[in-house]
């Protein structure tokens, strides 16, 4: 009696022990899967920082000296940068400020001021500017493409202008810039952009980092 009493104790303990060896092979499982989840979030999170810190730096660095440019306070819809840039050029680099050698003064009326040609609208919808500014973004019309652009440039009035998405320009007075044109301040007012999208997912990433640090502290 007392073997088959160790037996059945022993064919007991062998049960429990592959029921803990499945639950520690079920642990493992669910550990390796969080650490690999926790690395992830922690890669995303890291590349977030560094091409985050890395914009900044070169936003801080490309400044025009005392004065803080008028470009600053300019936001263009995604897209839409190399058309501001292309139609307001190193005037983005003049200031708002009183003091300033190159300065945006504004202009009292708006009212008075020529319609574009038939068909196109006007550059400003699409860009955040200050009020100095839209009197200017008023006058340059935007276009589809090259061939709308050239089509369209014998009907502008004086201080009227043409830009397209990809950067072809055209002005009144016959002054036209190739697409092709390097353009420091588009590269600017998209590095600007790009660090605003960043910035809409830093809540997300840090939730996420979050989130799986303590799924893996309870696993």
């Amino acid at each position: 009696g007392t073997i088959k009493t160790f037996e059945e104790k022993a064919a007991a303990l062998d049960a429990e022990l592959k029921t803990f060896s499945e639950t520690i092979r079920a642990a493992r499982i669910v550990l390796d899967t969080e650490r690999t989840a926790l690395a992830r979030a922690e890669s995303e999170y890291s590349e977030f920082r560094s091409e985050s810190s890395m914009l900044e730096n070169l936003l801080r660095n490309g400044g025009s000296g005392t004065f803080r440019p008028v470009r600053e306070d300019l936001t263009a819809e995604s897209g839409f940068e190399k058309a501001l840039s292309r139609a307001l050029g190193d005037a983005l680099l003049a200031s708002l400020e009183n003091d300033a050698p190159a300065r945006w003064l504004g202009r009292g009326r708006h009212d008075n001021l020529p319609a574009l040609p038939d068909g196109v609208t006007p550059l400003l919808p699409s860009v955040k500017a200050p009020e100095q500014l839209q009197p200017a973004l008023s006058q340059i019309g935007l276009v589809k493409d090259e061939a709308e652009g050239h089509a369209l440039r014998e009907s502008l009035l004086p201080g009227q202008a043409l830009v397209s998405r990809e950067g072809f320009y055209w002005r009144w007075d016959g002054y036209f810039v190739r697409a092709q044109a390097s353009d420091r301040n588009a590269l600017h007012l998209e590095q600007k952009n790009r660090l605003l999208e960043l910035e809409k997912k830093k809540p997300r990433l840090e939730d996420n980092l979050e989130k799986r640090t303590g799924a893996l502290k309870e696993a």
